[in-house]
């Protein structure tokens, strides 16, 4: 196996090594159910994620097969969240703005409401005026 991390890369390597400890605890799975399901040597594999071996393109490409929803961006380089969102479904901040604007429409409309009744009001006040004075 080509090794994609050596001793050059300590600093790299082992922030993937924490990562792919992370997906393991997050997804409630370890090594050595990895290699069974993936026929790939148990010990290769637990070194390469627990031990001092360095990590293979083979091994982080093992964990974003096994976890269709890692992603790779955040293996590899520590960004963004550990799982992709699921297509169709919106941005967390998406969703919250779309109920922000909702909610700015809703109160213009009341705001508009009350401007009409103050509106009736002044003027039944005038008429009220008028008929107390005449």
């Amino acid at each position: 196996m080509k090794q994609i991390l050596s001793n050059s890369g300590a600093t790299a390597r082992d922030g993937i090594k924490k990562r792919l400890q992370d997906v393991l605890v997050e997804y409630g799975s370890n090594p050595t159910q990895l290699a069974r399901l993936f026929k790939v040597n148990q010990k290769t594999l637990n070194n390469q994620v627990n031990g001092d071996t360095d990590i293979s393109a083979s091994t982080i490409l093992l964990f974003l097969d096994a976890f269709s929803d890692l992603s790779a961006e955040w293996l590899l380089r520590g960004v963004g969240d550990m799982r992709l969102l699921p297509d169709g479904l919106p941005d967390v901040q998406d969703v919250e703005i779309g109920k922000l604007e909702e909610e700015n429409r809703n109160l213009k409309i009341l705001l508009a409401d009350r401007d009409l009744q103050i509106l009736k009001m002044q003027g039944e006040n005038q008429v009220n005026k008028k008929t107390a004075v005449g």
